[in-house]
């Protein structure tokens, strides 16, 4: 299994519980920025490159013409999660989201859980960026450097590809965790 490009950025726009309820506590801008790393670095010439040689896939687009971040989608209302229900709608059976992390996706109440509960129904692989963060961290300052000198660094090019293939499965682990979360949360919340 690969990525489906182009992928939807989701985070809980609000953060977490401490910052949800302060009016003032305006958008999770830590999230933004893990979200915004992730495809700042995907977004690269010879990234992209890589990951069209490896493991991206889209039946219906040329991802050498797209944007790889098809919209980010700021969840306001973590109660009832309307723009999720609508994500996975938009993104019909498969597709990737990107998360800053899986807590994005486990808060809530019973009626968010049905929510996560159908789109767990779907292939759609969550990627957490916080679980490849470190590898992105690593892989930054090669792309500082001339865009030839980089095609000729072979330890580049393996770990942008590891990269990828980390990626997607960390979604398809994700999935599974996610539903496992769902099928052990406590009766009265369901």
């Amino acid at each position: 299994m690969g990525l489906k490009m182009p992928a939807y950025a989701y985070y809980s726009a609000r953060g977490h519980g401490s910052v949800r309820d302060d009016e003032d506590g305006g958008w999770n801008l830590k999230s933004q920025q893990k979200l915004d790393k992730f495809f700042n670095f995907v977004a690269h010439p010879l990234v992209r490159e890589i990951g069209l040689n490896q493991v991206i896939y889209n039946n219906h687009q040329d991802l050498r013409e797209i944007d790889w971040r098809a919209r980010t989608i700021f969840e306001v209302d973590i109660d009832y999660r309307p723009r999720l229900a609508e994500l996975t709608d938009v993104m019909g059976k498969h597709g990737t989201m990107v998360v800053p992390a899986m807590s994005h996706l486990t808060d809530g109440n019973a009626y968010c859980r049905r929510v996560i509960d159908r789109f767990c129904d779907c292939v759609i692989a969550p990627v957490s960026v916080a679980d490849i963060e470190n590898r992105i961290d690593r892989l930054e300052p090669y792309l500082r450097r001339p865009l030839p000198e980089l095609r000729r660094t072979p330890r580049f090019r393996d770990d942008v590809e590891l990269l990828f293939q980390e990626a997607a499965n960390s979604g398809v682990n994700n999935r599974d965790q996610l539903k496992n979360y769902l099928a052990h949360k406590p009766k009265e919340l369901a």
